[in-house]
């Protein structure tokens, strides 16, 4: 999370202008792109070697009551029966991996159908698996967004295990936001 709690003190800094980042990592330079989206700001991604330059504009006139400060997904510990489901693996316990990811499955599935439903579903580790091309989860996944439930999909979880390129639901996210929404629901459910 460190480029974005970087970038958006930067923004935060100037009234205008151009903020240059440099990092390593394409989901690094996707976090920024959300930063500087939710802030109102244009950007551009340049691919340098070895490393990526995310130049972030500020326009003149941007709204100063929207800092880029205040950027994250909005948790609203304020809103009653906020609640977050973290997901750190594709399967749930520790008996047969088979039986795991089946259950895992199902319970996403009715999730999907039930009422009330989470106000996010957080995939970190192994769980961002859901999310990607091949999982029986994806289906899931999708209705739960369709229902307006925040996806959030751990962008160094994706990158670290290879599977960037094969999200198929979600939001990427990172872990500032992970934190933000886990620290600020009235209730969390990890699996």
């Amino acid at each position: 999370p460190k480029p974005v709690m970087m970038a958006r003190k930067a923004l935060d800094e100037i009234a205008q202008g151009r903020v240059r980042v440099l990092v390593t990592q394409e989901v690094q330079s996707r976090n920024l792109e959300q930063l500087a989206q939710a802030s109102g700001c244009e950007v551009e991604i340049l691919t340098r070697e070895g490393h990526y330059e995310v130049v972030i504009s500020k326009p003149s006139g941007a709204d100063p009551s929207q800092p880029a400060s205040e950027y994250a997904p909005q948790p609203a510990a304020e809103t009653p029966g906020t609640v977050a489901l973290l997901l750190t693996s594709d399967q749930i316990g520790q008996g047969d991996p088979k039986l795991g990811a089946l259950l895992t499955q199902l319970m996403l599935t009715t999730l999907a159908e039930a009422e009330p439903t989470p106000t996010y579903v957080l995939l970190m580790n192994a769980g961002v698996r859901l999310a990607c091309s091949g999982s029986a989860a994806v289906e899931a996944l999708a209705k739960l967004e369709e229902r307006q439930v925040q996806v959030l999909v751990c962008g160094t979880c994706l990158q670290f295990l290879g599977l960037l390129d094969d999200q198929k639901v979600g939001k990427i996210s990172n872990m500032y936001d992970i934190v933000s929404i886990l620290t600020a629901a009235q209730r969390v459910v990890a699996l």
